[in-house]
């Protein structure tokens, strides 16, 4: 029994994948986790670790049920009615002011990711957006900034982050949906270190192709199902398969020399 025990103990090396191409670097990527429940708008740090960028404070919104001021509420809320594409929760930001006589600006979202992007490997990115009901009007150019520092800026009046987005929603692909949620997608080759991603409109007005059914208006868009995940391989050298030499061991002998008793 004894020899039996010693041949049959097999070791077998698997080739393992260092980093899964499947996994979804974006935490909370649907916005059904957060800390409190948000008692108004402006309270996307509560959906954490999301956070609006801007030093000035935060004024993108977050929405879930469980809220006690009807303005953040799901589905109705006081961007128009929306249920969430995944789970209950979602945000919103408006990527598009427009006032005539007002301030132009921007709401962004941003997040630090779960792991950092790997020096010429292809991501995909996907998210889910939804023009809200109480929108004038409606744009195209929302998309997603990597970098490897925060995009942190200041600015009193929200205008436009001045960095080029990497991935971007098509020019003139107007995304007027407001009862289905939009999916734009996306392929990026990281430079490497990237370990944050921020979403929204980064282009100036004349830059950003507009349609306007209300001049007072401005282009609100509820988001959800944000996903970064490697396209289709990995990012580190998969370890190689072990060869097991029995000469080495003596397992061959031991074979040899079994009792069948």
């Amino acid at each position: 029994m004894k020899n039996y025990l010693e041949i049959g103990i097999v070791i077998v090396f698997f080739q393992t994948e260092a980093n899964s191409f499947s996994q979804n670097l974006v935490p909370n990527s649907s916005f059904e986790i957060y800390d409190t429940c948000p008692d108004g708008l402006s309270q996307i740090y509560n959906a954490s670790p999301w956070f609006q960028p801007n030093n000035y404070g935060s004024s993108t919104d977050f929405y879930v049920p469980c809220t006690t001021d009807i303005s953040a509420g799901v589905p109705s809320n006081f961007a128009g009615f929306q249920y969430a594409n995944t789970g209950i929760g979602y945000c919103g930001f408006s990527a598009f002011f427009g006032h005539p006589q007002g301030t132009k600006g921007r709401e962004y979202l941003e997040v630090k990711l779960n792991d950092t992007l790997c020096s010429g490997k292809k991501y995909c990115i996907q998210f889910s957006v939804s023009l809200s009901d109480n929108s004038g009007k409606a744009i195209d150019a929302i998309g997603v900034y990597f970098s490897v520092d925060s995009a942190l800026y200041s600015s009193a009046d929200y205008s436009n982050i001045t960095f080029s987005p990497q991935v971007v929603n098509s020019a003139w692909n107007i995304i007027s949906d407001t009862a289905k949620w939009v999916n734009i997608t996306g392929e990026y080759i990281a430079a490497g270190g990237e370990r944050f991603i921020t979403i929204g409109n980064f282009y100036p007005d004349s830059l950003t192709n507009v349609y306007t059914s209300n001049p007072m208006g401005i282009a609100y868009y509820y988001i959800d199902d944000v996903s970064v995940m490697l396209c289709d391989d990995t990012c580190k050298e998969t370890p190689p398969v072990a060869k097991f030499n029995y000469s080495d061991t003596g397992l061959t002998a031991k074979f040899n020399n079994l009792s069948t008793a």
